[in-house]
């Protein structure tokens, strides 16, 4: 099951390598953020950038959330978990539309 994480706007790279390192090996299948190819100007020039499509948000693949919540809450610079019942919320993998509807920074998006 997918889980969204919200983490520091702009840390996302940083926070995935510490909940990489944090949360024991096997607990999570999978820890990303979903990103976009785009371009900006700098300079006069346009250059090739890629950003994060959700800033701010983690996506876990885990069977136990619960243990993932517990390594997090442990950490000092995570920002918040997005759920009062289990404290990740849910993202079905079989609606990639779902993750599109996540109300940004409300905690009651789960059911």
């Amino acid at each position: 099951m997918w889980y969204v994480i919200q983490v520091i706007n702009g840390r996302e790279d940083v926070m995935r390598e510490r909940i990489e390192r944090v949360v024991p090996a096997g607990v999570m299948q999978e820890l990303f953020y979903p990103q976009y190819q785009t371009e900006i100007k700098l300079h006069r020039e346009w250059v090739s950038t890629t950003k994060p499509l959700f800033p701010g948000y983690l996506i876990c693949d885990t069977a136990d959330p619960r243990t993932v919540q517990q390594y997090l809450l442990r950490m000092d610079d995570f920002a918040r978990v997005l759920s009062q019942d289990v404290g990740l919320c849910r993202w079905q993998k079989k609606r990639p539309s779902s993750l599109a509807a996540l109300p940004i920074g409300e905690t009651a998006w789960c059911p």
